[in-house]
């Protein structure tokens, strides 16, 4: 018989992660949508088919 191994409890500690800081755009509804604007200091993917407006938004 195998002695009884004590069973580990998991604990999780719950953090919450600082605010991501936003650059406003300056287009209104974008900023609405997009919660104050897109991600500062990051990069931000633009996608969509031809013609969608990419190069316009990235002007």
């Amino acid at each position: 018989m195998k002695p009884n191994k004590p069973k580990e409890t998991a604990t999780r500690t719950h953090h919450r992660s600082p605010a991501l800081l936003k650059a406003p755009t300056g287009i209104q509804g974008l900023d609405e949508l997009t919660g104050g604007g897109l991600p500062k200091g990051r990069p931000t993917l633009l996608c969509g088919s031809a013609g969608c407006g990419k190069t316009l938004m990235a002007m």
